[in-house]
């Protein structure tokens, strides 16, 4: 049927040759198939090969079914390429979110600025690391790492090398530690969690160790310890009771200073109700209450009974604190004031003497300047009377004399007087206006027979009018007058100018 050689077979078989070209990217492939079906009408054309002039019909039916399987192996060839080119895209696409996912990681891993993180195979070399452990590395053991490098290489002293291996063996049994170290190069702590790393078949292949930088927790909790130790000291040694208790009043925490003050020990007293210590047990709930309503209480006085019965006052202050999970309870410093209080109960005791001891001054007083009164209204009288019968032309002398024997009585007579009033109302006396003038005119005529003595010049100013007490003014001026004159210099001649000046306070 056929009219050409078994030979010539190769000529079929072209076309499937071109099942290799599913190797090569498409526009090489298309390339192939045109370049081959341009050869094959070329041959045709020609008559080279199988297709002959002299069978025309057999030539175009065999070119029809060259052309056919060229087209099927096309179509197949198409159909692979387009699978192959699927699948190239999708291993990019792939690639790509690998290499984000691995940005992604690496910038995780990265971004914390006090976290070293690392990697450690089962042989101790490095798998991965961050750039905060390259540079802790640098900074510590002045080694620069990189991936596939041993630990014992890095690590500079040999306790440290003993102690991360005897770390790592026990990660690579499965188990997760966490350890703390202290870097006297940095003068920081750093908390390291190693746990170990498995991969998709369940086979532990290394350890990831994580270490945060806690120096700055590691400090607060040494300054709190020390805070705690400062308080504990304050706390045992005070003099003063702090003291704890529940929102019912019972004790749960005391200072030792609690049994100078009533003789218990703290721990006869914990667990016992506050009232224990009450002098008076109809109000041995009385200041819990109180704290209850008001929330805080501020020296509050109160009386206690001793464990011997001796009562003894404190003074209190209290407050509601409130726990991290919001529950109440009582903080308090009771302060013994029991010396204070006796004390005051003895001024005030003292007090009441001396207004008792007052108040009989102000009768013996008003009783003696009464009394007064009668013999200086009976001098007076007689005075008035002599003064009335004597002729004023006989004695001048006389005359002058009974003068002054009747100004003497009218000063003596408004002291009383004064004294008097004084005694009646006290410190309640009312003060008035007192011409200055006056006052000194009649301090002057009270000293008469001194100043005449003693020869004294005394030279008055106009004074002015002010508010106070005459009686005491008289009496302020005279023991002025009198104290000059008492200590002048004998030889020498004594002036005394009583002037008054306005200042401002």
């Amino acid at each position: 049927m056929f009219f050409f050689q078994l030979g010539h077979l190769k000529y079929l078989l072209i076309p499937l040759a071109l099942g290799s070209s599913y190797r090569f990217g498409m526009r090489t492939t298309s390339t192939i198939i045109v370049v081959i079906t341009v050869f094959t009408l070329i041959v045709t054309s020609l008559g080279i090969g199988p297709f002959v002039k002299d069978n025309i019909n057999n030539s175009i039916l065999f070119l029809d079914l060259f052309l056919s399987v060229i087209t099927i192996c096309s179509l197949f060839l198409a159909g692979i390429l387009a699978e192959r080119q699927r699948a190239e895209d999708f291993l990019k696409v792939s690639e790509a979110n690998l290499r984000k996912k691995q940005d992604i990681l690496q910038s995780t891993i990265e971004s914390p600025k006090d976290i070293s993180i690392y990697s450690i195979g089962l042989n101790y070399e490095y798998l991965s690391f961050n750039s905060l452990h390259s540079a802790n590395m640098k900074l510590m053991n002045n080694i620069s790492i990189a991936l596939g490098m041993r630990l014992q290489d890095c690590l500079i002293s040999k306790d440290e090398i003993k102690e991360a291996i005897s770390v790592l063996e026990k990660v690579f049994l499965g188990e997760s530690i966490t350890t703390i170290r202290h870097f006297d190069v940095t003068n920081s702590y750093w908390e390291l969690r190693t746990s170990p790393i498995v991969n998709q078949n369940n086979t532990i292949i290394g350890a990831t160790i994580i270490s945060t930088n806690i120096t700055e927790q590691i400090k607060a909790e040494e300054a709190l310890k020390k805070s705690e130790v400062n308080y504990r000291d304050i706390f045992e040694n005070i003099q003063d009771v702090i003291f704890q208790t529940d929102m019912n009043g019972v004790f749960y925490n005391l200072s030792p200073s609690i049994v100078e003050l009533c003789e218990y020990k703290p721990e006869e007293l914990i667990g016992q109700p506050t009232y224990t210590l009450k002098a008076d047990e109809k109000e041995k709930d009385y200041v819990i209450n109180l704290v209850k309503e008001k929330g805080v209480l501020n020296n509050h006085e109160t009386m206690i009974k001793t464990k011997s019965g001796l009562i003894k006052y404190i003074s209190l202050n209290a407050k509601i604190i409130y726990s991290k999970e919001g529950a109440p309870h009582i903080d308090g410093i009771a302060r013994d004031i029991t010396q204070r209080k006796e004390s005051e109960f003895k001024i005030e005791n003292q007090n009441k003497k001396l207004q008792i001891q007052n108040k009989e001054l102000e009768q013996f007083a008003y009783i003696t300047s009464h009394d007064l009164q009668e013999p200086l209204l009976t001098l007076k009288c007689f005075s008035d009377l002599i003064k009335a019968d004597f002729p004023k032309g006989l004695n001048e002398n006389i005359n002058q004399y009974l003068d002054f024997i009747l100004e003497s009585s009218d000063r003596m007579q408004k002291l009383v007087k004064g004294l008097l009033d004084y005694s009646r109302i006290g410190s309640q006396i009312e003060i008035t206006t007192v011409d200055c003038n006056e006052v000194v005119n009649e301090a002057i005529d009270s000293l008469t027979d001194l100043i005449k003595e003693s020869e004294v010049q005394i030279n008055v100013q106009h004074l002015p009018r002010i508010e106070g007490y005459s009686v005491e003014l008289i009496q302020l001026f005279q023991h002025l007058i009198t104290n000059a004159i008492k200590f002048r210099k004998k030889e020498v001649p004594l002036i005394i100018n009583i002037t008054a000046k306005l200042e401002e306070d």
